[in-house]
């Protein structure tokens, strides 16, 4: 076997990759396509601003303004005028009467003690939805964070595999060398052209998770799928530096904001008590006012004649007597309904305590792993190291050293990821104060930084 022959090819493998990738930028420049580059604090304020939940939100805003205009009507006089004209049709040897055509005028006002509940149960509404859409864009950014995470994530396991790529090719030039001056065996470079191909098999593997989790940030935040995107990581790593020893009792909201989600569910608790007065008030008398003005002309065969103006005006007042059972139904439904209100609202404070300490706990768990797993990182190097050397001078066999790369690259892939943690921890408890907004201003004009490997 010719082991020059295998050598090259594997160096001829590694020159068609980069110059398919030169050429491939090549066209894309050629074309005039523009990469877009985003970084964290952008997918955020796309999320919020650009999201279909933002947008249904914003829509029952909508919803609920409308809602609120037709309460203020309740207390709006309706009027109305109209013309009218006729003449009776006379049948042989009949009377026919003469033409007429009269004009009016008329205004009626009605109040009820109910009007007024319903017209503050509209404001209400209308203020829960508003801090609804609120709590719709924080929910949106924090849905955004975590695939924007992924993405960094596979984005750096891209890195760490083609590091071992090249790591692994250089060690197949060494033992190459080794064979050729008769130091390895034939089998140590056929092991290690093995290894080589199984790199870049994991290599295409980590590649291709990455285009899974971009396409998936991309249809989340309604971008095409075509388009050409760079994900900058330079804020994702300066969190995961600045919190990695920080304590999170830290992190909290200032006193003056509450969460959106309590708040829109206060404002529920709210509309849903005028909902009630307004049931309990429909046994109150209301109040009906109308006037009127009428003018009527007749025409006739000798002339026309006025008759003059007629007006009217009239009051009214309506005592309902027999819907009793009617209103104390609408009456039932309402205490049930504010009663449900009541439960949501102290089921959310509780599931909201609940969530914000486990986020917490979370957080001091993933500071504590990234310490672990950096000690791990640095022994399993020295692990690698030594056993290279080993290798070098025949003490240690190409299976072993293979055993230990292997830890080696788990190791760097977990210290990976325990950062990673400390940034979603981080922002889930930002997420469960109602303050996660804070971070697209506090880490959008940070400097570039080298891209994490």
């Amino acid at each position: 076997m010719d082991i020059g022959k295998i050598f090259k090819g594997v160096r001829f493998s590694r020159i068609l990759v980069l110059v398919l990738l030169m050429v491939l930028i090549d066209s894309r420049v050629s074309k005039g396509e523009e990469i877009k580059q985003f970084s964290f604090s952008d997918v955020l304020r796309m999320a919020a601003d650009q999201g279909l939940a933002v947008l249904r939100a914003e829509n029952v805003i909508a919803e609920r303004e409308n809602s609120l205009r037709q309460s203020k009507g309740a207390f709006h006089p309706s009027l109305s005028a109209g013309l009218s004209t006729g003449k009776s049709i006379a049948f042989p040897d009949g009377y026919s009467s003469p033409a007429q055509g009269s004009a009016n005028l008329n205004m009626n006002y009605s109040l009820s003690a109910s009007s007024f509940s319903s017209h503050m149960a509209a404001q209400h509404n209308l203020q829960s939805a508003t801090a609804s859409l609120e709590q719709t864009r924080d929910e949106m950014m924090f849905e955004a964070a975590q695939k924007y995470i992924a993405v960094i994530s596979a984005q750096a396991a891209i890195g760490v595999q083609k590091a071992d790529l090249e790591s692994q090719i250089q060690q197949l030039e060494q033992i190459n060398a080794f064979y050729n001056h008769g130091r390895k065996a034939i089998s140590d470079v056929l092991q290690q052209k093995t290894v080589v191909s199984e790199t870049q098999s994991r290599l295409l593997r980590a590649q291709y998770e990455f285009e899974n989790k971009k396409m998936e940030l991309l249809t989340f935040l309604g971008l095409p799928l075509a388009n050409a995107v760079q994900f900058k990581d330079s804020e994702i790593w300066k969190i995961a530096k600045e919190f990695s020893n920080i304590d999170s009792s830290i992190i909290k909201k200032p006193d003056d904001i509450e969460i959106h989600e309590i708040t829109a569910q206060k404002n529920t608790l709210a509309a849903t008590q005028k909902n009630l007065d307004a049931a309990k008030r429909a046994w109150w008398p209301s109040l009906d006012f109308s006037a009127s003005i009428s003018d009527n002309i007749i025409f006739s065969d000798i002339g026309s004649g006025n008759y003059g103006a007629n007006a009217r005006i009239g009051v009214s007042v309506s005592i309902p007597i027999l819907d009793k059972s009617q209103r104390s139904s609408r009456i039932t439904s309402a205490e049930i309904s504010l009663n449900s209100a009541h439960l949501r609202l102290e089921e959310l404070e509780r599931n909201i305590r609940l969530s914000e300490q486990k986020a917490r706990l979370n957080f001091s768990l993933a500071q504590k792993q990234t310490e672990v797993v950096s000690t791990r990182l640095q022994s399993a190097k020295q692990s690698l190291d030594a056993i290279q050397e080993r290798y070098a001078v025949g003490a240690a066999t190409l299976t072993e050293v293979s055993a230990v790369n292997t830890q080696y690259l788990n190791a760097r892939v977990a210290d990976i990821d325990a950062r990673l943690q400390i940034v979603s921890s981080y922002i889930n408890i930002l997420h469960e104060n109602g303050v996660i907004a804070d971070i697209v201003d506090k880490y959008s004009k940070l400097p570039e930084e080298e891209t994490e490997k």
